[in-house]
């Protein structure tokens, strides 16, 4: 789940401008609850981690538009590696790696 605060923003396009805003400050884990942002597990400065598990669904007309529904899980990288990826794998499922550079 994502989690959000109420947070005061200044707005620097418009003089003495200010609003609240819902902020996102973080994930819960759907599995643990508990709470993580996407560099938990790593060291912070250019290191990456992002977990996605998501199914989409929908029509694409091209370039008349589309529409699509998205089921998704915030999981954490710790129970991903320890508790999603130990029972799909005893279901026979094999993880697949993908190295990239940009």
């Amino acid at each position: 789940m994502k989690l959000y605060k109420e947070k005061i923003i200044q707005i620097p396009a418009v003089e003495a401008h200010e609003e609240t805003r819902q902020v996102h400050i973080g994930m819960e884990c759907d599995i643990c609850h508990e709470q993580y942002d996407n560099t938990d597990e790593i060291s912070r400065g250019y290191d990456t981690c992002v977990v996605s598990v998501s199914y989409s669904r929908g029509k694409d007309y091209g370039a008349d538009g589309g529409r699509e529904r998205i089921t998704y899980f915030d999981i954490c990288p710790v129970c991903f590696k320890h508790k999603l990826t130990p029972f799909l794998i005893s279901l026979g499922a094999q993880p697949q790696e993908e190295d990239s550079s940009w």
